[in-house]
């Protein structure tokens, strides 16, 4: 059978919730009373899901842009607060904060007025457990189109060579732990691992390393010159 034109350009989303990835509360969501308190991550209702730092608020990631505006306006009229989004007019000053990396809060919808694919909600528990429930009531079981994300402007940026997000920790390098760390990861098995770390680490700081005729000795130079001996 032919699609029609508008089942070509429509992408129709496969969650759970109709244009909902992820919603999650862990003081509801993490210990539902029935299906309506239940949350969802990646489309999928899930029976108890809870995230790190959800405590005290609800997360909601959205792949529609319809759908995120109702949900911001309906829970401002419930007298929820909505943060982290830059349609959030009446409570957000627009600006994104630290999320985890590929946040829906680092993509926004295509269009005016902006509106983020991420959300957060806070408020009193039993309103924004009431808010879960019209969410699940009203969205659960229906299908609507996928819109196209940006990624917004705070998102973080990683190029090839630096990741802003990984620690470059600088530790003093000697022989008892050059040598002994192997051993102490593998106990006693180690003992011949050991061994060789402490004839390496004497290699890399002997004073032999001058001595050019070595073809060992420049790959040593250059181990030293990297560790800063």
């Amino acid at each position: 059978m032919r699609k029609t034109k508008l089942e070509d350009i429509l992408i129709v989303t496969e969650s759970d919730l109709a244009g909902i990835d992820e919603l999650v509360y862990n003081p509801v969501t993490g210990n539902p009373a029935d299906e309506f308190d239940k949350g969802s991550d990646g489309g999928k209702i899930k029976d108890r899901i809870t995230w790190t730092n959800h405590d005290d608020h609800l997360h909601i990631g959205t792949t529609n842009r319809d759908v995120m505006m109702k949900l911001i306006e309906k829970a401002q009229g419930m007298g929820l607060s909505s943060t982290e989004n830059p349609y959030a007019k009446n409570d957000s000053d627009g600006k994104i904060g630290k999320h985890a990396k590929n946040s829906f809060h680092y993509k926004e919808f295509q269009g005016q007025p902006k509106v983020g694919a991420g959300v957060d909600f806070s408020g009193n528990q039993s309103t924004l457990r009431e808010f879960i429930r019209w969410i699940n009531a009203n969205y659960k079981g229906k299908q609507i189109s996928i819109d196209k994300a940006v990624e917004a402007p705070e998102a973080p940026k990683t190029d090839t060579k630096t990741d802003s997000s990984v620690t470059t920790v600088t530790t003093t390098i000697n022989k008892t732990n050059y040598g002994s760390s192997i051993y102490g990861v593998l106990g006693l098995d180690g003992k011949s691992l050991k061994a060789t770390g402490d004839k390496l680490w004497n290699a890399i700081t002997a004073e032999s390393t001058n001595d050019k005729t070595n073809p060992l000795n420049e790959e040593i130079a250059r181990i030293k010159k990297m560790i800063d001996l």
